[in-house]
């Protein structure tokens, strides 16, 4: 059915679009405008050779890309049989692609609160022509220190700031004028910082730095992604250490360093403006899963307490049940025995009267019951 494009080509939903109506229009001409049914479907999905994606979950991409061609052509929505083809087909090809290698989406690492101060310090003291490394500064600190998006920090104007003062708290109020989740701004969005003045930075005096007087415009004029993951990449390199986080791993920094310090999930959420606890739960179990605060090695701690109180408590009945049972049965006799002072002549006798008594205690059934009992337990 033609030439292939390379599976990068088909980042863009228009580029896949015009790909599947060329396949689509060669397969009528062949089947002289078939009916598109269920049956139909079948057929087309047999014989088009989409390109190989990147990861399996694109499948489901072409998967509505084919829906939508085949409704354009018929003017009405797709039958539930021919819908149920086009989902079996997408869910048959992602899984074949899975069993080829590991597909696993990798987050952006994450940093201690510790090492998340000690890079904001680093950029801030780096000294350069211009304030650079002061702007990337600064932006970090909002971004993780607020739960921000990267690009949210980056869109800040100077002008939206509120400033408020509440019990010696001072307040930083950043409206967002643009954000991912709120396009056409149905609801108010703006990122808290919370000062006390207790903090290791002083960041009202990087503030007023990075102001420099000014009144109006954009906070960080010129600072892009990009720029920030350059330097966090270079310092990290500088510093021999590994992993370096990209701007949206600050999100993710916020998140994981909040919930160490006992923060609660609602107020984590509120902070980040997500809906619902989905993203908490997908940042925590993304990473922390190999810490001992993720949940399997909470849940293999519990485990562990309650055998060992399963182990104690059937130790106790046991003992408890040795005592009763000791309780019930006779005590050993004791056997005494004399033994007479050495003559001059012998080292040492045994009395003949005493061992006479131990032969008729010996030959008497009811001290050989229990001494056979004594003996076998």
């Amino acid at each position: 059915m033609g030439r292939k494009k390379k599976p990068n080509a088909f980042s863009k939903d228009s580029d896949r679009m015009d790909w599947m109506e060329k396949r689509w229009g060669t397969f009528k001409k062949e089947r002289k405008k078939p009916v598109i049914n269920a049956k139909t479907v079948k057929q087309f999905l047999e014989v088009v050779d989409v390109p190989t994606p990147t990861r399996p979950a694109v499948y489901g991409q072409w998967g509505g890309t084919i829906t939508r061609v085949l409704e354009e052509e018929r003017g009405i929505p797709m039958t539930k049989q021919a819908a149920m083809e086009i989902s079996r087909w997408a869910n048959t090809q992602s899984r074949a692609l899975a069993k080829t290698q590991l597909f696993e989406s990798k987050s952006s690492p994450t940093m201690s609160q510790e090492r998340f101060l000690r890079v904001c310090k680093e950029f801030w003291n780096k000294e350069w022509k211009d304030n650079t490394y002061k702007t990337t500064a600064l932006a970090v600190y909002l971004a993780g220190s607020t739960g921000a998006r990267l690009g949210e920090v980056l869109g800040l104007w100077i002008e939206d700031l509120e400033k408020s003062v509440d019990n010696g708290c001072t307040f930083i109020r950043f409206p967002l004028r643009v954000s991912k989740t709120n396009a056409n701004k149905s609801r108010p969005e703006s990122l808290i910082l919370s000062v006390s003045g207790k903090e290791e930075i002083p960041i009202l005096r990087w503030m007023t730095g990075i102001l420099n007087g000014r009144e109006k415009g954009l906070l960080f004029p010129g600072t892009t992604n990009a720029k920030i993951n350059a330097h966090l990449k270079a310092l990290y390199k500088k510093m021999n250490w590994k992993n370096p986080p990209t701007g949206h791993g600050l999100r993710g920094t916020f998140v994981v360093n909040s919930l160490d310090a006992g923060a609660s999930k609602t107020d984590i959420v509120n902070q980040c403006r997500w809906q619902t606890f989905q993203m908490i739960d997908r940042y925590s179990n993304q990473h922390r899963q190999c810490t001992t605060k993720g949940p399997a090695h909470v849940i293999a701690e519990l485990k562990q307490v309650e055998e060992g109180r399963r182990i104690e408590e059937r130790n106790r009945e046991h003992k408890k049940r040795s005592e009763m049972l000791e309780a019930l049965l006779p005590k050993k006799p004791t056997i005494q025995l004399a033994i007479r002072a050495p003559t001059k002549t012998v080292a040492c006798q045994t009395d003949p009267e005493v061992t006479e008594d131990k032969k008729v205690m010996e030959n008497d059934p009811y001290y050989q019951r229990w001494q056979k009992y004594f003996e076998t337990h």
